[in-house]
């Protein structure tokens, strides 16, 4: 009998103290989660202030471009290329008259005046010539031209924007401007695969040098002081489009895993800016997650 009341004694002794750790325990546990919780929060904030500033500094990349190209005022980049190439000025004349046509709503063919004149391309209702109608990349207007217009013209205006787009990005890069550098340098990439102007190889460079610059997070500090504005902020977000031109130059340029990241490590480093501290190394730890899933996607075997 005494060893059973000895027993529940124990067994009572337990069961205080049990009452008395229990609320400690439930304590330690809601600290734990509630640390957790703000943890999460402030990564969370940390993410969103990088998407802030990401689409901040596009707004204000893409209003200097806007005002750059819808200004009557040239830029200082238009003010030193345009004064060393006549030929813009003449082929800007036959823009303007072209732009001239599309307001008076003349048939370039017939010369009759057509009432019902949209911004599509058609034919002529009185002749049937077949008109174009494209609009002015600087200026915005609309252009009406004939058939045997568009061709030579067109082609003119595409070389001279090639050479447009390779001076522009030296002159930025001269005046520190890096993100102004960056906008040249993914023009350069549009007008180059328009003209057919990268063999696959030299597309996959232009690709992921184009995705590095991003990456670095490109500032424009032309006149300011690193002190106000650094060159460089690290590890920015990388827009869709970047990634969906690596994707389309992996794809036309099919190695493994291990060529891609001496690829890219190799021709980076060549390519890297003094002001550019981030590393290729880190750069393509960045992008080796995305390329994993863009191979898998094309080998689903092999990943």
């Amino acid at each position: 009998m005494q060893f059973f009341k000895n027993l529940k004694i124990f067994l009572d002794k337990i069961e205080e103290y049990n009452a008395i750790l229990r609320p400690i325990i439930k304590e330690k546990q809601f600290q734990k989660q509630k640390h957790q919780v703000e943890k999460y929060v402030k990564k969370m904030q940390k993410r969103n202030k990088i998407i802030d500033n990401f689409y901040a500094q596009n707004t204000k990349n893409n209003q200097l471009q806007s005002e750059s190209m819808n200004s009557t005022k040239q830029s200082p980049f238009d003010e030193m290329y345009y004064a060393n190439h006549e030929e813009y000025g003449a082929w800007e004349k036959e823009y303007i008259s072209l732009s001239s046509r599309f307001q008076s709503k003349q048939c370039p063919y017939c010369q009759k005046i057509i009432e019902k004149l949209s911004t599509r391309s058609r034919v002529c209702p009185y002749c049937k010539g077949k008109l174009i109608i494209k609009k002015n990349i600087c200026s915005q207007e609309y252009m009406l031209l004939s058939q045997e217009e568009f061709q030579p013209l067109y082609q003119e205006r595409l070389s001279f924007d090639w050479d447009r787009y390779t001076a522009e990005a030296l002159f930025h890069l001269k005046r520190k401007d890096f993100g102004l550098y960056r906008n040249a340098k993914y023009n350069l990439l549009v007008t180059g695969f328009e003209l057919h102007k990268f063999p696959p190889y030299e597309m996959l460079i232009k690709c992921f040098e184009l995705y590095y610059l991003d990456f670095s997070g490109p500032n424009n500090v032309h006149g300011l002081s690193s002190s106000l504005c650094p060159p460089f902020k690290q590890d920015t977000l990388i827009p869709p489009a970047v990634l969906e031109w690596v994707e389309f130059a992996i794809e036309n340029y099919p190695q493994t895993l291990e060529q891609y990241e001496q690829i890219f490590l190799t021709e980076m480093e060549k390519i890297r800016l003094p002001q550019q501290q981030t590393l290729p190394k880190t750069a393509w730890n960045k992008l080796k997650t995305d390329v994993i899933d863009i191979l898998r996607n094309f080998h689903e075997d092999e990943y």
